[in-house]
């Protein structure tokens, strides 16, 4: 595309838009100008490349706009997910899943508070022992159910602040304040895996909780280890993953069926009219720890996106398939990461359906068994009702599905990178 060389395909989950702001380094008026001149040629004047570009307004954008402020002057309104962050933050996550932060993922559980969903390892959190489930009751002394809770938050996100007062309540009722500072933190794309014997069925269980480069040989571990034990069922948890690199997602698919699914299409890519030469197929390979993997289980919530929903979707027509837990977030679509100057510009570009053509899944992917995951047990405790409920489906073909559809719970990511919380699918453009 002339000057432009696009070099990967990205599918992106977006909480708060606002919040990459805080990503945009605070350039010149002039550097302003420029970009929103490039981002106007890149997705409606020259290249054409914004999927929804026939139903947009081709607003130019005005002197000394800001970035973020134009890109919504022309976005859709399905679009939830087209952004412009800081090129070093997203290469530095995209690439080793590092950022800048404390390393606690939040959630709020069926009673409005928030819990731990998970801590990343190695974190200033990790380090001084909280862990998932905790009950988070204050933020430098403002209570969650305070007004200002919110705004608590954004300040100790923004990346001028390195350091934070966190009170928790542990399942045992302890409550303490633990003083933490903002890291270096590596995510783990793998974060709990283990293979669980039932009746006649060895199952493998993993966690899987961002597609990014990094997962790739940590998924090559993990399928060696299923196939030297022999499972022939598998459980992939995806509750808190809210996307990454299409690569992974291929990789991984690869991994549970490639052995006899090969050539398989996984998904389908497809761009507006004027850049259909770009759309392709994505196909199952056949790795050398490739399984053959014939029943899996997922588990979903409305965090689950992207890449996951494509992994869910485009599985579909190939093996068995069934997902518990939540409805997911719903983002078929997919975006470019384009760089210039400082920045990352990624509009939303393509729409991923499966061989079967089924995608548009804009409300999310419905569970076939719903249920309300255990904010205060572990991952891989058996009494976990999302991993009870998948265990007891493989056991008796049926499960007790709560009666009320799932309603859309808050996360929080406790960390200046809006990368994750806005984020990814992640596909190598060739």
């Amino acid at each position: 595309m002339k000057n432009n060389k696009i070099s990967l395909l990205i599918l992106t989950l977006v909480f708060i838009i606002s919040a990459c702001k805080h990503d945009e380094p605070k350039p010149n008026l002039t550097e302003y100008d420029k970009l929103n001149k490039f981002v106007y040629d890149l997705m409606l004047n020259k290249n054409k490349i914004y999927y929804w570009i026939d139903e947009v307004p081709h607003n130019e954008p005005k002197i000394g706009q800001k970035p973020n402020e134009y890109l919504n002057s022309i976005r859709h309104k399905l679009d939830k997910w087209s952004v412009i962050v800081n090129k070093e933050t997203f290469t530095k996550y995209i690439e080793k899943g590092s950022s800048q932060g404390f390393g606690i993922s939040l959630k709020t559980d069926t009673k409005g508070d928030y819990r731990v969903s998970f801590v990343v390892e190695n974190s200033s959190a990790d380090k001084a022992g909280i862990k998932r489930g905790y009950k988070l009751i204050a933020v430098n002394s403002v209570e969650t159910k305070d007004d200002k809770f919110s705004e608590e938050i954004k300040k100790i996100n923004n990346r001028n602040n390195t350091k934070g007062t966190f009170r928790f309540q542990s399942p045992s009722g302890e409550i303490k304040d633990f003083k933490l500072n903002k890291t270096e933190i590596t995510e783990k794309a793998v974060i709990h895996q283990e293979i669980i014997k039932q009746d006649n069925d060895l199952i493998g269980y993993i966690v899987f909780n961002t597609f990014i480069e990094t997962g790739k040989e940590q998924l090559n571990e993990t399928f060696a280890t299923f196939g030297n034990a022999g499972i022939n069922k598998l459980i992939i948890d995806l509750r808190y993953n809210p996307g990454g690199e299409t690569s992974v997602a291929k990789h991984f698919a690869s991994l549970i069926c490639g052995q006899t699914k090969k050539g398989e299409i996984l998904g389908k890519v497809n761009h507006n009219q004027y850049n259909t030469k770009y759309n392709k197929t994505i196909t199952i390979q056949k790795l050398s720890d490739s399984q053959n993997i014939e029943d899996v289980i997922f588990i979903c919530s409305a965090l689950t996106a992207s890449a996951s929903e494509l992994m869910i979707n485009g599985l579909k027509p190939i093996i068995n398939v069934t997902t518990i837990g939540e409805k997911s977030y719903g983002k078929p679509n997919g975006m470019y990461a384009i760089p210039y100057l400082d920045f990352t510009v990624l509009p939303v570009s393509f729409e991923i359906k499966n061989k079967e053509g089924i995608g548009g899944y804009y409300n999310g992917i419905e569970p076939d068994l719903e249920v309300k995951e255990s904010l205060d047990k572990e991952f891989g405790d058996k009494e976990e009702n999302c991993l009870k409920a998948a265990l007891n489906y493989i056991k008796n073909g049926n499960i007790p599905a709560t009666k009320n559809k799932s309603s859309l719970r808050k996360s929080i990511f406790i960390d200046e990178n809006k990368i994750r919380q806005t984020f990814p699918l992640i596909y190598k453009y060739q």
